[in-house]
């Protein structure tokens, strides 16, 4: 049962993070799941406050998260940037940016053609 409950704690904070939301909502929240779901055994235990969110967030999810992305770059200096804006003439653009670091050396890939082209782009330099 209580890692039934440490897994339900994760997920909601999970999502907290997903969608920038203030750890202080976990205040309220914490006090209600119990009595909205009165029948589960999970939300009668469920326990998280603010404080516990964001520990979790900081020890158990960012190490976590850090890990997957690690993984799929073979860089830790990678970040991409994503602009999107329609030009005078109505037109939609997005563009995408990356930056990463190889053999010591900074590089950039910009791309800004179709979905298509971004996706492969994308795929490229991920290495997938």
């Amino acid at each position: 049962m209580k890692d039934k409950v440490k897994k339900a704690e994760l997920i909601m904070t999970a999502i907290l993070v997903e969608h920038n939301i203030p750890f202080r909502v976990m205040d309220h929240f914490s006090d209600i799941v119990g009595k909205c779901f009165h029948n589960s055994e999970i939300a009668k235990e469920f326990a998280c406050k603010r404080t516990k969110a964001a520990a979790l967030t900081y020890n158990a999810l960012q190490p976590a998260i850090y890990d997957e992305i690690s993984g799929v770059t073979s860089s830790p200096g990678c970040s991409i940037v994503i602009d999107e804006s329609t030009d005078i003439a109505s037109k939609k653009v997005l563009a995408i940016v990356i930056k990463y670091c190889f053999n010591f050396q900074v590089k950039t890939k910009l791309e800004d053609e179709t979905a298509l082209d971004l996706f492969e782009a994308l795929v490229e330099t991920l290495g997938y």
